[in-house]
């Protein structure tokens, strides 16, 4: 999230000890690297976004990724309406003996999830930049860091060592409103955009209250039987520390601020140290 992996080596040895599929959400890390791997190629499949706020964007949209071509296969069919995939590109090592796939028409049961060649020739283009750009998001992202540190009611994100690469989506820090003489998350937010002229937002919403996760409202879709109808209502669930990040603490810009020069960094750093110093007055 954000563009921080989970931590991945602790994923995949579970992975391994139950015979588990890993499916990574690479929707926030295009080309960042855990222990010198890219984000998409650790799990079995890396799926990635492309719509509008991402790094590499097509409008919408979104590419997955594997090394198996059984997968591959089936991938490209549930893209295609489940039409089988045309030549032998991903069949030749599939045992079509083991009656897996029909031998006629389509094979698995989809719809038409195709990406356009106008949106794909976008995307190629903005790939061959991806690297130079994630680059300086990198550079930016430590420096500034490291002097957000010294700000007091200021945490940086915290940054794993087994990330060779990172990706900022978004750049994110935790507020302390005590620091900021009780100064409301919300006011600082408003206070920054004023200084920065730009849009500063909080953090996703906690799934247990989230506008986009609403299963319930489709019940001949989601309810399979009564317990599991039970077990995915997201108010059975309690989440305190999203919860108090969510409403007391998450500051997020978007990670374009990050494509600037050293002396954008410093402008960051200087509205955040005057709304520090002015708090007092900002909260009336």
């Amino acid at each position: 999230l954000y563009g921080s992996f989970a931590d991945m080596d602790a994923i995949m040895k579970i992975a391994e000890e139950h015979n588990l599929a890993v499916i990574e959400d690479c929707a926030h890390k295009h080309g960042g690297e855990w222990n010198g791997k890219k984000a998409g190629s650790i799990g079995d499949i890396g799926s990635f976004s492309f719509q509008l706020s991402k790094h590499l964007t097509a409008g919408e949209g979104g590419v997955m990724t594997t090394n198996s071509r059984e997968l591959a296969e089936k991938l490209d069919a549930l893209r295609n309406c489940g039409r089988r995939p045309e030549g032998d590109e991903y069949s030749a090592d599939v045992d079509k003996g083991a009656g897996q796939y029909s031998d006629e028409g389509n094979f698995i049961q989809s719809g038409n999830y195709r990406i356009t060649e106008f949106q794909a020739a976008i995307l190629i283009e903005g790939l061959k930049r991806l690297p130079a750009q994630n680059a300086v998001r990198d550079e930016n992202g430590i420096y500034i860091n490291s002097l957000l540190k010294d700000i007091p009611g200021v945490k940086p994100m915290r940054r794993d060592e087994r990330e060779t690469k990172e990706a900022y989506f978004n750049f994110a820090f935790r507020y302390n409103k005590d620091e900021f003489k009780g100064l409301p998350v919300q006011k600082f937010r408003e206070a920054l955009e004023a200084e920065l002229g730009i849009s500063v937002d909080g953090s996703y919403e906690p799934l247990n209250n989230a506008s986009l996760y609403v299963p319930l409202t489709k019940p001949a879709r989601h309810k399979l039987n009564d317990e599991y109808w039970k077990n995915i209502d997201p108010k059975r669930f309690s989440l305190p520390v999203c919860e108090k990040i969510y409403n007391e603490e998450s500051i997020c810009m978007h990670h374009k601020v990050l494509m600037g020069t050293k002396d954008d960094m410093d402008m960051i750093i200087e509205a955040i140290k005057k709304i520090y110093d002015n708090a007092e007055e900002l909260k009336d």
